[in-house]
């Protein structure tokens, strides 16, 4: 026996919102599709969209609705209408919030946004749900090229000179990063052991306790390191890394008050007892992808037509700067 679909479909898998057009947030269109397997009656049909925020570390636990809405798409208190074994849609559309946080699916956290519907049925009869995952991606841009810098020079201790630099500061996932160095030897006696690249991840979880305290969670780790022992006399070392494929490997670079992801690309140049290093802040970011086209909606005489959402109302929500982190000596630790 056909079973009776009943399914939310949106114009785009992923949604994307350009931090650097404010003009506009993005919308979200899709059809809600009913298609019975039978004539089935039908009192009610709901949309709620709903945003929240997951954070489980060690012991503590911390929950969150960030944003909620609900539309009912037949009249409130009316009759109960047969849909007739065939197709039927109703489309719908509205902002997504600019001041909401994108998604995120970390170790120890998520913000995730959904569509949940429901379709309440007859007496005795078993109401229809379904749900679907809305990812929400932003587009930072060349964010860190105003403040940072993708080469840096000096000197130490009369033992060397150097220049240490990457082609850029953003990259995405597959992307190889390149780490070349440029050394200068004074005293032709001391040279170094070896030079070493490594891309590290840094997060933090933000745990409200209460309206003035917040408790903070740190995690760090190595992605991946390249080591290389120094050649004699070499003027040019040019290390190379690549960004893993996958997601779980290493997240995107997100800020928000709740969770916030960094990323560093480190050079290191080891002299016996002396280690030169420097370091770069640098963004991994989600690549566009092409996603399908809606399929067209089917006109139903049931069904009222939603009204135009602008903005979905926005239950909680305060903005706290954001700060650098730090982190020092991180290579040295490969040597060991």
């Amino acid at each position: 026996m056909t079973k009776t679909l009943f399914q939310i479909q949106t114009a785009q898998e992923i949604f994307y919102h350009d931090l650097h057009n404010w003009q506009r947030d993005p919308v979200i269109r899709g059809n809600l599709l009913l298609f019975p397997s039978r004539p089935l009656s039908i009192r009610q049909i709901r949309l709620r969209f709903v945003g929240r925020v997951h954070i489980k570390y060690t012991y503590q636990r911390f929950e969150k609705v960030l944003v909620e809405k609900m539309w009912n798409f037949l009249p409130e208190d009316g009759p109960t209408y047969t849909f007739a074994p065939q197709a039927h849609s109703i489309g719908f559309h509205f902002e997504f919030p600019g001041e909401l946080p994108e998604s995120l699916q970390a170790a120890h956290g998520r913000i995730e946004y959904a569509l949940h519907a429901t379709a309440i049925t007859s007496l005795f009869k078993v109401n229809l749900h379904t749900k679907k995952i809305i990812p929400v991606r932003r587009i930072l841009g060349p964010i860190l090229g105003a403040d940072y810098s993708t080469r840096c020079q000096g000197s130490r201790q009369g033992l060397v000179e150097y220049a240490v630099s990457i082609p850029t500061l953003e990259y995405s996932h597959g992307d190889h990063i390149q780490v070349d160095f440029k050394i200068h030897l004074p005293q032709m006696k001391v040279k170094p052991k070896f030079v070493a690249c490594g891309l590290r991840e840094h997060t933090v979880y933000r745990i409200p306790m209460d309206q003035c305290n917040t408790q903070k969670y740190f995690k760090e780790s190595w992605v991946m390191a390249t080591v290389e022992s120094y050649r004699s006399d070499e003027a040019e070392v040019s290390l190379h890394m690549r960004v893993p494929q996958s997601p779980e490997e290493i997240h995107c670079s997100y800020r928000s008050e709740y969770v916030e992801i960094s990323h560093f690309v480190y050079g290191q140049i080891q002299f016996p007892g002396v280690n030169v290093q420097v370091g770069f802040p640098v963004l991994i970011t989600n690549k566009m992808v092409a996603t399908p086209a809606l399929p067209p909606a089917y006109s139903d005489s049931h069904l009222q037509q939603p009204p135009s959402y602008p903005s979905i109302p926005l239950i909680a929500h305060t903005t706290k700067p954001t700060r650098r982190m730090s982190i020092h000596n991180p290579i040295a630790i490969l040597s060991h």
